[in-house]
C-alpha cells in the first residue's frame, strides 16, 4: 500500500504488510503480479486531489458509552480498587494519561525443527491470547508521589482524590484452548476465563475480546496517553498499533543506551519506589500502577535537572546486585507480612528519613523515619531522602494478589 497522509511526502512509497513484518519496496514489485504464487486480494483507490485530505471527524462523533458503563451492582463494591469513570468529570481528554498492562495466555505452543546439523528453526511460532487487561488513572503530576511538609500529616483519600485506581479490569473469554495458563507470569488461574466458573462473570469484568478491545480502541482514539512497561510487547500481542506520541514507555524512561540492558519493573520498583512488586503471581493493575508511579517520579528527576545523574546511579546499583531485587529484601518483605509487623528492610539502597504514607487502592505503603542508616556506604539517594528503614504494611488485595 502507499501510505496516505496529511502531510506531502517528497516521494511515493510503497508499502508490504506480511503480519506484523511491515517493510518499503519499490514500485515494480507492488505492481508485478504472478498468477502462479502472487494474487492481489484486495485493492484499493484514491482519488489523486483527496490523496492529502483525511476526514477525521469521525472522531468527534465517537459513542464513548462503553467506557462509563457499570455492568454490575458489584463493580464498584470497593470503590478504592475500582471506580468506572464518572461523566462530565472524567471524559477522557487529549493528552489524558492512562495506566496500562495486560496479561497473556498460551493458545499454540512453539514448534521447532532439530536439523541433522544441530541446528533449530521455528516450524510454527508460540501464539498468546490476551487474558486480562487493565488501564488505570494516570493521577495529577504534583500528587501524591511529591514532598510534602513532614510536620503536615498525609491526606486521607476519598474515592473521588484516590490516584491510579482502575476504571478497566477486563478478563477476557477465551473461546479457543488454552495449554498453558502461566500462572507464574499472568496471574491467571484455570476458571478464571470461564463464564461457568470465573468469580469474575457476576461482577461484569469477563468479557468478549471485541469489548475489551474497543475500550482500548476508544481511548486511543479520544487521546490518551498510554503509560507502562514493555508496552511494545502487549500491543503487539493484543494487535493494536497505538502512536508514539500517545506512548510513555518506562522501559525506554530508565534507560542508557550506552549500557545496552534494559531494566525489569521490579528491579525498578525496588530501587526508585522502594517498594517491593511481583512478590507472588504477576497483577496487571499493580504492574500498570507501578509503571505510572515510575513515570511520574521521572518527572520530577527531569524538572530537578537530575535524570542523567539518576540513571548513571541506577545502572552502578544494578550492577552490583545483578539488576535484582536482593534476596534479604525479599526474605524481610516475606518475614514482615507473616509475623504481621509490616516493618522490614525492602530497599538497601537508597530511602526516607521521613514519615509519608501513600493510600493505594486499599492498602498503604509507609516510609518511617530512622535516624540510622543501613544501606551501603555512597549509596545513592535517588528521591532525594536520607537512607533508612522501610516499614511495609500489609498490601491490598486489590495490589498484592
Amino acid at each position: 500500500m502507499s501510505i496516505s497522509s496529511k502531510e506531502k511526502q517528497p516521494e511515493n512509497q510503497w508499502h508490504l504488510f506480511n503480519d506484523f513484518l511491515v517493510r518499503k519496496i519499490p514500485d515494480e514489485e507492488a505492481l508485478r503480479f504472478d498468477i502462479s504464487w502472487k494474487l492481489p486480494s484486495v485493492v484499493t483507490y484514491q482519488v489523486k486531489h483527496a490523496r492529502h485530505s483525511i476526514d477525521d471527524s469521525w472522531k468527534d462523533n465517537l459513542d464513548t458509552a462503553l467506557l462509563f458503563n457499570k455492568w454490575s451492582v458489584q463493580t464498584d463494591d470497593d470503590p478504592l480498587a475500582f471506580r468506572t469513570l464518572a461523566l462530565p468529570e472524567e471524559m477522557p481528554l487529549p493528552g489524558t494519561p492512562v495506566g496500562i498492562d495486560a496479561e497473556f495466555v498460551a493458545l499454540q505452543q512453539e514448534e521447532l525443527e532439530i536439523r541433522a546439523d544441530g541446528s533449530r528453526s521455528i516450524v510454527r511460532p508460540s501464539r498468546l491470547g490476551l487474558a486480562r487487561v487493565s488501564v488505570l488513572r494516570g493521577g495529577e503530576e504534583s500528587s501524591l508521589d511529591d514532598e510534602c511538609d513532614p510536620d503536615t500529616p498525609p491526606p486521607i483519600l476519598s474515592p473521588s482524590t484516590a490516584p491510579y485506581v482502575p476504571f478497566i479490569d477486563d478478563y477476557i473469554h477465551i473461546q479457543e484452548p488454552i495449554i498453558d495458563y502461566l500462572t507464574l507470569y499472568s496471574g491467571i488461574s484455570p476458571g478464571d476465563l470461564s463464564p461457568k466458573t470465573s468469580p469474575y462473570h457476576s461482577t461484569g469484568r469477563l468479557v468478549s475480546l471485541k469489548k475489551a478491545y474497543k475500550k482500548i480502541w476508544l481511548l486511543l482514539n479520544l487521546g490518551c496517553v498510554f503509560v507502562g512497561h514493555g508496552l511494545a510487547k502487549d500491543f503487539r500481542t493484543i494487535n493494536i498499533h497505538i502512536p508514539r506520541a500517545q506512548v510513555v514507555d518506562t522501559v525506554d524512561l530508565y534507560y542508557l543506551k550506552s549500557r545496552g540492558r534494559k531494566l525489569s519493573l521490579r528491579f525498578l520498583s525496588w530501587l526508585i519506589l522502594e517498594e517491593l512488586v511481583q512478590t507472588a503471581n504477576h497483577d496487571s493493575v499493580e504492574d500498570a500502577r507501578t509503571a505510572i508511579r515510575l513515570w511520574r517520579e521521572w518527572q520530577k528527576f527531569e524538572r530537578q535537572g537530575r535524570v542523567e545523574e539518576v540513571l548513571q546511579e541506577v545502572y552502578r546499583r544494578g550492577r552490583e546486585v545483578g539488576f535484582k531485587v536482593p534476596a534479604s529484601a525479599i526474605e524481610g518483605a516475606r518475614l514482615a507480612r507473616e509475623e504481621g509487623s509490616g516493618v522490614a528492610m525492602v530497599n538497601e539502597a537508597a530511602i526516607g528519613s521521613r514519615s509519608t504514607s501513600s493510600h493505594v487502592g486499599h492498602g498503604s505503603v509507609s516510609v518511617a523515619e530512622s535516624e540510622a542508616s543501613e544501606s551501603a556506604p555512597g549509596t545513592p539517594n535517588l528521591r532525594g531522602r536520607a537512607a533508612g528503614l522501610v516499614p511495609v504494611r500489609e498490601m491490598a488485595e486489590a495490589e498484592m494478589r
